[in-house]
């Protein structure tokens, strides 16, 4: 799985502690500054493409739904 594809499938404290764990198990970055600073840069990375991701859900349900079911169900 991509780093990209993280957030459609779990939540951001499991995403992290996968981070933190593959991180340390690689041969260069085995200082755990290392791994939390990917950690870091990877959660400023996630934040804006999440936001949009729950948009473009929401716009998907939208526009599959009838207009009054979908005002219905908000």
């Amino acid at each position: 799985i991509g780093e990209e594809n993280l957030p459609y499938i779990m939540n951001e404290e499991m995403r992290v502690m996968l981070n933190v764990r593959y991180c340390t198990n690689t041969k260069t970055g085995s200082a755990s500054t290392s791994a939390r600073e990917k950690v870091d840069s990877m959660r400023l990375r996630m934040m804006p493409t999440k936001r949009s991701v729950m948009d473009m859900i929401h716009s998907s349900i939208g526009d599959r739904d009838a207009g009054d079911q979908n005002s219905k169900t908000k």
